[in-house]
Parts: structure tokens; C-alpha cells; sequence
């Protein structure tokens, strides 16, 4: 009968364990270990360390720039053709040359926070700042693409739900 490789055994004090490689360094190869009290219950701990780390691998292999180029596809299947473009030119002027080459799970809330306040301050193109308004917007396309990112993607990312920019309020005239 052909060996399976699943490194199942069971030890003499009665445990089951379970051995994964976790890396190569120098040529040699080091290994975790998970135990149970059950040869199903070692078999699944390990289908879910190895499935966590090819995660975490295949994560580093998807930038900022792939997922934004799939949502804003899946985008334009359904809004209007003035939305998308208008997307599409927050995503080339801001968010993909700051963003693009960067894993998403590696960006964070702080990189976000403190890219929109460079944007308030000198984020157009005479070193003027932008308006309140047109960083919400920014943001609004970053968190969406995000969002599809962890939903579609199953990759974890920073919460950004209360990230904004706060606009000033009008004085009422009477």
C-alpha cells in the first residue's frame, strides 16, 4: 500500500501527533507539530495549519492594483458608465500609485489615515489641498475595494469602517 504523507502518528503516552514543515532555512527543513486525542481530530488541526500558511503565501502574491482591476470590472457590469469613470480616475491619480504595489493585507489603518491627511494638505497637484469632499470619495473606493477584498477574497484587512474626513459645517444666515 502507498504511504499517504499526512505524518500521522501515534505516540507512546497515547496522543496522537501530527507533523507540518513550516519553513526551509539552510537547506533544512523545520516542522510543527499539532496533537489530539484522536487521529481525525490531528488530521483536521493539521488540514487547517497547512491551509492558514498557503493562505498567508498566496496573500503576499495579491496586490492592491489586482483587486482594484477585478471590483472596478465587476463595478461597470452595473453602474453607470460617468461612476466608473469617475472611479477609475480615483484609482490612477491616488489610491494605485500609493497603494498599488502593496499587498492588501499589509495595508493599515494608520497608512490610510495618514495618506488622507496629506491628501487635506497638499494632495493635488499645485501642492494645494484637496477638498473634504473629494477625500471622502477617495476613501469611499479604498474601503469598497477592501470590503470586496475580505468578502470575495477571504483576505484580512484593517477595519476602516469610521475612517473619514470631517467636513467643516456652514454657518447658517438668517
Amino acid at each position: 500500500m502507498p504511504r499517504q504523507g499526512k505524518n500521522i502518528y501515534k505516540r507512546k503516552d497515547g496522543r496522537w501527533e501530527g507533523r507540518y514543515a513550516k519553513n526551509t532555512e539552510a537547506g533544512r527543513t523545520q516542522y510543527g507539530y499539532v496533537y489530539g486525542k484522536t487521529y481525525n481530530e490531528v488530521a483536521e488541526k493539521l488540514s487547517l495549519v497547512t491551509a492558514s500558511a498557503s493562505n498567508e503565501a498566496s496573500y503576499e502574491s495579491i496586490t492592491f492594483s489586482n483587486i482594484a482591476d477585478e471590483w472596478i470590472k465587476l463595478q461597470a457590469a452595473h453602474l453607470k458608465e460617468s461612476s466608473v469613470a469617475k472611479y477609475r480616475n480615483i484609482l490612477s491619480i491616488y489610491l494605485l500609485p500609493k497603494f498599488g504595489n502593496c499587498a492588501a493585507h499589509t495595508i493599515r489603518r494608520s497608512e490610510i489615515i495618514a495618506y488622507s491627511g496629506f491628501l487635506l494638505t497638499n494632495g493635488n497637484k499645485g501642492q494645494a489641498g484637496l477638498a473634504p469632499k473629494t477625500v471622502n470619495s477617495i476613501l469611499s473606493v479604498m474601503k469598497s475595494i477592501l470590503k470586496y477584498a475580505a468578502r470575495e477574497l477571504n483576505i484580512p484587512i484593517a477595519d476602516l469602517s469610521d475612517v473619514s474626513v470631517r467636513q467643516p459645517q456652514k454657518q447658517c444666515e438668517f
